[in-house]
C-alpha cells in the first residue's frame, strides 16, 4: 500500500439521530442507514486538540502552561448544492433540530477485496448550519454544512480484503 493517500474517493455520510454508538466496533456494525453528504468539494481536518491555560508566578517570571479542555473540534463542509441530494436534505432538517447526529467520515484509501475497509472516522456532531451560497454571476451555487463535533473521535485504519 503507498505511504501517501489522495484526498479522492472520501466520502461523508450523515446518520439516524437514534443510534446510540460510542465504540468503532457499533459503529462498524452500522452497515446501513447512513446517508452520503453529496458533492462535497473538501472534508477539512478534525480531531482531537487542547485548549492551554496558563501561570505565571512573579518570583521568577517563568510562564507556566497546562492542558485544560479537550475539543474535538468543528468542520466547515462545502458542498454543490443539489437540492434533491438526500444527505443534503437530511442535514438540512438536522440544522433545525436539537440534538447531535452520527457522522462517517471515509477516506478513499480501500485496498479492495472481499471486505476490505477504507479509513473511517466516525463521531457524533451538532449540525449548526446548512447555508446557502449564491457567489457571483461564473459561481457553483453552494451549501455550507457547520458541524459542531461533541464526542471522542473514533478511527478505523484502512484494512486490506481477501482476494
Amino acid at each position: 500500500m503507498s505511504e501517501l493517500t489522495a484526498a479522492i474517493g472520501a466520502k461523508i455520510y450523515i446518520g439516524s439521530k437514534s443510534w446510540a454508538h460510542d465504540t468503532l466496533a457499533e459503529y462498524d456494525g452500522q452497515a446501513s442507514g447512513w446517508t452520503e453528504i453529496g458533492l462535497a468539494e473538501s472534508v477539512p481536518e478534525f480531531g482531537t486538540k487542547w485548549e492551554t491555560g496558563s501561570f505565571t508566578p512573579v518570583s521568577d517570571g517563568r510562564k507556566r502552561k497546562y492542558k485544560t479542555v479537550q475539543d474535538n473540534g468543528a468542520l466547515s463542509i462545502t458542498c454543490a448544492r443539489k437540492g434533491d441530494d438526500a444527505g443534503q436534505v437530511a442535514v438540512a432538517a438536522a440544522a433545525d433540530k436539537q440534538g447531535d447526529y452520527p457522522i462517517k467520515v471515509e477516506l478513499g484509501d480501500n485496498t479492495g477485496g472481499s471486505g476490505g475497509k477504507p479509513t473511517r472516522a466516525y463521531f457524533r456532531a451538532l449540525v449548526t448550519s446548512a447555508t446557502i451560497n449564491p457567489g457571483g454571476s461564473s459561481d457553483t451555487v453552494k451549501t455550507t454544512i457547520g458541524l459542531d463535533i461533541t464526542t471522542e473521535v473514533f478511527v478505523g485504519e484502512a484494512a486490506a480484503g481477501t482476494p
